[in-house]
């Protein structure tokens, strides 16, 4: 992310999680990407839900791992059937936590 870690932010930049979820959609359209699998961690995790919010028909799967923002209560099948263009994409949901307690969460299509 632009920014974060050894990656600068170019001029203007203003950090947001709507405008990174859109920067992860600007670079899967520049590789010419289909339905792709998102893995997010921490920060990442919230970028990568908010991705799935924002562009919920190319995301086929999405990974969290201790996602930033996540709760425990989070009913990711009803958020994605509601963010859904047609209202009616839908998620199976296995949620887990490694040995440390870290949560993970992990959303694939129905079928």
């Amino acid at each position: 992310m632009s920014g974060h870690g050894l990656t600068r932010a170019p001029d203007g930049y203003v950090a947001s999680l709507d405008g990174n979820a859109d920067l992860v959609n600007a670079i899967a359209d520049r590789l010419h990407l289909g339905p792709y699998t998102l893995v997010g961690n921490s920060m990442g995790g919230a970028v990568a839900w908010n991705t799935v919010l924002r562009h919920p028909d190319r995301v086929k799967a999405l990974v969290l791992v201790d996602a930033a923002g996540v709760s425990p209560a989070t009913d990711f099948a009803l958020a994605l059937k509601g963010a859904s263009t047609d209202g009616k994409r839908t998620f199976r949901s296995i949620r887990k936590a490694d040995a440390g307690g870290v949560p993970s969460v992990v959303l694939l299509p129905p079928h």
